[in-house]
């Protein structure tokens, strides 16, 4: 397992992500959501495979109770939830408390906002807000999931936010062309990265691509082109297009079954970095896609 260092902590490069083992997620799953037992094998190989952190949060049905009965309760356990601006404002410090009582925590990793709103008009409040739960040692680090660049710019200038979970895949390459990544390294900021797989279209065959995802197929056609080249598979190709590209990152792979998180891990140990010119090829590609097709909560899988 590869790995980095923030603010003193060692924390794998690869991240389980927890949204399968609470809730049905992703274009590619057939089978929906791990029964437990499955379950605790996704975690055990996570951690035999050397990962130390893990994604959750509040909107992912049973993912925190999950991860607070099979974890093991070890202090190089980094896990990271989310919360919406809502219940931000509203009982950030109870909803705290819920996560920390599902998970069997006495403290977060992190806690991320799951979408921007407060970040808007940021001031005095947002700072009360956040200070008394950090007084009461309920998270290590605050942080929030962006997705555009507006928001991008207002998480990169906001104090208190430590950490920053980013969409960025073979077909999304705003976190290159805007300088995301780049910037944040400067300013000594953590970015998560999500949508490696884009919630698993990159798995799809080409016959499964309708409606929205209908729009991905030329753009598929030509980095499967370039993973045939390489000797990879599409899903390979994504994999190492971030990984090399985004060295100060860490990786966020969700995994329905406990044999694709060991295939992940073994995947990830050994990925080959990509040239100049590859990823000059693959941003080219990126550059005509349409942005519904990288925003899934955009997608019509009708028709």
């Amino acid at each position: 397992m590869r790995y980095l260092e923030f603010d003193g902590d060692r924390v794998s490069r690869l991240a389980l992500g927890t949204v399968q083992l609470g809730i049905d997620y992703g274009v590619a799953n057939r089978e929906g959501r791990p029964g437990d037992l499955e379950a605790r094998k996704i975690l055990e190989s996570a951690l035999e495979a050397g990962v130390n952190c893990f994604d959750t949060a509040i909107a992912y049905g049973k993912s925190e109770e999950i991860l607070g009965r099979y974890l093991p309760k070890e202090e190089n356990i980094h896990i990271v939830s989310k919360i919406s601006s809502a219940e931000f404002y509203d009982s950030f410090g109870e909803s705290l408390e819920r996560s920390l009582r599902r998970l069997e925590r006495e403290s977060l990793y992190a806690m991320m906002l799951h979408d921007s709103k407060a970040l808007h008009g940021w001031g005095d409040r947002e700072r009360s807000i956040i200070g008394s739960a950090r007084e009461r040692a309920l998270f290590e680090y605050f942080g929030v999931s962006i997705y555009n660049d507006e928001e991008m710019k207002m998480a990169l200038d906001i104090d208190e936010i430590s950490m920053i979970q980013i969409p960025f895949n073979l077909l999304d390459s705003r976190a290159l062309r805007s300088g995301w990544i780049e910037e944040a390294s400067r300013r000594g900021k953590l970015l998560f990265v999500r949508s490696v797989y884009l919630q698993g279209l990159f798995f799809l065959e080409r016959s499964d691509l309708r409606g929205t995802l209908s729009k991905a197929r030329k753009p598929l056609e030509r980095l499967a082109a370039i993973a045939e080249e390489l000797g990879m598979t599409l899903p390979m190709l994504a994999l190492s297009y971030v990984a090399s590209t985004a060295p100060s990152c860490v990786l966020v792979l969700g995994a329905e079954r406990a044999a694709q998180m060991k295939k992940n891990a073994e995947l990830f140990s050994n990925l080959p970095i990509l040239d100049k010119e590859l990823v000059s090829r693959i941003l080219s590609i990126a550059e005509d896609v349409p942005p519904e097709l990288i925003n899934p909560s955009l997608w019509r899988l009708d028709g």
